[in-house]
């Protein structure tokens, strides 16, 4: 692509969506409150705890 032609793009993605949002590299203070989120009703927050588990072992 050109730097002349830049137009609006439409991306379509799949996602898992109990796939939770996390950086390379989680500070201490993002995993606290990933997990506060976790306990106080977030959502499927047991199929996203199992999804975290499984990442954890399949990088490795």
């Amino acid at each position: 692509m050109h730097d002349k032609e830049k137009k609006p793009v439409l991306v379509e993605a799949y996602v898992d969506p109990f796939e939770p949002i996390l950086p390379p590299k989680a500070k201490p203070e993002f995993i606290k409150k990933m997990s506060s989120a976790l306990t106080r009703g977030q959502p499927f927050s047991e199929r996203i705890g199992l999804t975290l588990y499984r990442n954890k072992f399949e990088t490795k």
